[in-house]
């Protein structure tokens, strides 16, 4: 049996196109406060969207939503129920899984190839981003999730092996990403523990020991792979 959608609930009062660029598409506003409403909960799962209730809510026309919701739906965040619009897809232990695999196959190689390439300002700029992303109060996820991702691209970018890297860079640019931050934001414990094993992996790099640095990459996102599936589990337990 297909999941309930929710139908007649009203949209989020914060739902809005008040932070668009001028010079932006409106298209691209319409995705973008769409896909940070998913990500961040404010819609949640199995929610229906429909074309003209969100137009009308937005105080635009239909066809930036349609194409906003369209490109939702290739990214996973949505999906089409035949004549019925658009839901939010759910985001499941699943989804969990499949992005911490591929990080737990790619980041600790990058992470040994690029170890004996750091510089001291490379080293320095971790360890900067490390007491920026401690600093940062936890409400504030938008900060949290840019501090973090930037701590891991900057982990990798001195690799040799370009491909790595921008395959890395590529998959914290989905949105996928961004709301698997926001599943692990509401763990009250994640942005310390997050904080204490990035010191633990520079710590690795200044002392030029690979395999530490390897191995406390690969344990940091297991554990966060392992208590975020739990997280989103224990509801159904």
């Amino acid at each position: 049996m297909p999941p309930k959608t929710v139908d007649d609930e009203p949209l989020p009062l914060d739902l809005s196109l008040d932070g668009a660029e001028a010079d932006e598409p409106l298209v691209d506003s319409v995705y973008r406060a769409l896909r940070d409403a998913i990500c961040d909960g404010r819609l949640e799962a199995n929610r229906k969207l429909a074309q003209i209730p969100l137009a009308e809510y937005l105080g635009i026309s239909r066809t930036p939503v349609r194409d906003a919701l369209q490109r939702l739906a290739q990214e996973g965040l949505v999906r089409a129920v035949s004549w019925r619009g658009f839901v939010v897809s759910e985001f499941s232990s699943r989804d969990v899984l499949d992005i911490y695999e591929v990080r737990i196959a790619l980041e600790p190689l990058a992470v040994g190839d690029a170890v004996p390439r750091y510089t001291r300002m490379d080293v320095a700029r971790l360890a900067d981003n490390c007491a920026s992303l401690a600093a940062t109060p936890v409400e504030d996820v938008g900060r949290l999730y840019d501090l973090n991702s930037e701590f891991h691209r900057e982990l990798v970018a001195p690799s040799d092996n370009r491909l790595l890297v921008r395959l890395l860079d590529q998959l914290w640019q989905m949105p996928a990403s961004l709301r698997l931050f926001h599943a692990q934001a509401a763990l009250g414990t994640a942005l310390k523990e997050s904080v204490v094993a990035h010191r633990g992996i520079v710590a690795a790099i200044e002392a030029g020991d690979v395999e530490l640095a390897v191995e406390r990459t690969r344990e940091h996102i297991r554990r966060a792979q392992l208590e975020t599936i739990d997280a989103l589990d224990e509801p159904a337990r």
